[in-house]
This record gives C-alpha cells, sequence and structure tokens, in this order.
C-alpha cells in the first residue's frame, strides 16, 4: 500500500499512477433509507452509520461515468457505500457527523475495466470487481444496471456461484436540475490486511442536491453474494438525490486508521 509520502504506484496491471489520482466523471445518485442493524453488520468496529431514526440509517448509491482517470482508462462504475462516522452509533450519529469524522464505507464497487478494478483493489483495497455496468438516459431517468460478467474477473473477486449476465442490481434516478458550485471534502474508508484504511476525497464541480427526488432500486434474483445483503437491508424511499455531469475527484494517498487513545 502506499504511503502519504508516495508518489507513484505501478498497478498489477501495468500502469503507473500519480497522487494524488485525478479523476472527471457524471455522477449520479441516492441516499436512501435502510435497515441500521444490516448496515452496522457489514461496518468495521471502528464506524458506525448515520442513523436518522434508532433502526434506519442512511445508505447511498451511484453510477459513476469516468471520462477521464490519470494514469489508466475511463470506466464506468456502480457504487454502494454506507455514510459512517469514527466511533458509536446512536441517533446522535447524525449531530456527531457535523463535528467528527465522517466519511463513506464501500461495499460494493463493480467496474467495467481491469485497470479500474486495479485502481482501487491495489491502491485503497476497495471491494471492486470487473462486471457489466450500463448506464443510460432516457425521458429524463439515468438508469444504471449491473450484470456479472465472468470473464476478465480474477479468482479473488469472481462471484463463486454467479452466472454471467445475471441481473445483480439496478437505479433509476431523475436527476436534480438546479446546480451549484461546491468543494467537499470528505474521507473513504476501506478494509485492508485487516485494518481500516482511511483516504481523503476532494471532490469539485457544480453539483445538484435535491431532499428527497425521485430513486428507485430493483435488486436481482440471481446467485451473486451481494443481492441478498442488498435485500436485507430493506430499502425504503430516497432522501435525497444528486447528480453532476462533469465533478472534479481527487483521491489520495490511504493511510491506516488509528483512534484517538492510540496515537
Amino acid at each position: 500500500m502506499p504511503s502519504e509520502s508516495d508518489r507513484f504506484v505501478r498497478l498489477s496491471t501495468g500502469e503507473t499512477i500519480t497522487f494524488p489520482v485525478r479523476c472527471r466523471a457524471s455522477v449520479v445518485g441516492a441516499a436512501f433509507l435502510a435497515s441500521a442493524p444490516v448496515l452496522e453488520r457489514v461496518l468495521p468496529d471502528e464506524l458506525a452509520p448515520i442513523r436518522v431514526t434508532p433502526t434506519r440509517a442512511l445508505v447511498v448509491f451511484a453510477a459513476v461515468a469516468y471520462d477521464h482517470v490519470d494514469g489508466v482508462d475511463s470506466y464506468d462504475e456502480f457504487a454502494a457505500i454506507v455514510p459512517a462516522v469514527v466511533g458509536s452509533g446512536g441517533v446522535l450519529s447524525m449531530i456527531n457527523a457535523v463535528t467528527g469524522t465522517i466519511g463513506g464505507y464501500v461495499t460494493y464497487l463493480p467496474v467495467t475495466t481491469e485497470s479500474g478494478k486495479a485502481l482501487g483493489t491495489d491502491v485503497w483495497g476497495f471491494p471492486k470487481e470487473v462486471a457489466d455496468v450500463t448506464i443510460t438516459d432516457e425521458f429524463g431517468i439515468r438508469r444504471a444496471r449491473v450484470e456479472t460478467r465472468a470473464d476478465g474477473e480474477s479468482e479473488d473477486t469472481e462471484p463463486e456461484d454467479a452466472e454471467p449476465g445475471e441481473h445483480v442490481v439496478s437505479l433509476s434516478i431523475s436527476p436534480p436540475r438546479t446546480t451549484r458550485h461546491r468543494s467537499i471534502s470528505t474521507t473513504g474508508f476501506a478494509r485492508r490486511d485487516g485494518s481500516l484504511l482511511a483516504m481523503g476525497i476532494d471532490l469539485r464541480g457544480d453539483l445538484a442536491i435535491r431532499p428527497f427526488g425521485h430513486a428507485t432500486l430493483e435488486v436481482g434474483s440471481g446467485t451473486h453474494p451481494i443481492t441478498d445483503h442488498l435485500a436485507a437491508l430493506e430499502i425504503g424511499r430516497s432522501v435525497a438525490t444528486f447528480g453532476a455531469s462533469d465533478l472534479g475527484v481527487e483521491i489520495h494517498p490511504g493511510r491506516w486508521y488509528r483512534p484517538a487513545s492510540e496515537r
């Protein structure tokens, strides 16, 4: 794993990347209410979900079309992210998020290229796998559909029981239209080698955010392991939608997270 002082890293697919990794992408996504106990079980012990009620917490799904990624070919991506804070849970974690370390823990991240997968797994340990991610626009609705792909996947990420072409998950969003230029710095979390890794992520661009909005998530009935997890979340209605047609993204090297008591 690269340290914060490293400037270059060579991927297993042969490409060399430079930090921070700079990308440009078209993004749409939505935040939903989901089962807080289920989200707690997928998070590392150091993190807690953002609870809105004692039993419901936030989960985010997004469709990302990368137009440019430093060092690798462009690719498309579907992301399942649990917004999380460092520390214990509870409804107050929504308030704690304002002053504490808030970020996102990625639970599922299919991408369309081997180099896109290597960028996430080799550098930060994100749970990437190669899949067919199809992003379309029709009648003002953006849809992202994920299907399994057997060819091109390595043995360590290929779902053992899934058949090629199985529907895993689909996201449909009516993207919000009113944009405002925003600069957001957040933290991404990943589990690597049994420890929690944190990396800085900077977002800049004209971003639209709409409370509630229209978004639906459809979980496939195939044999991919993630479908059982997604079904168990008991996804409710969307509480926010967001979108950006040209978002600048900078991802920094990771650092091992240590509690304040151990620093």
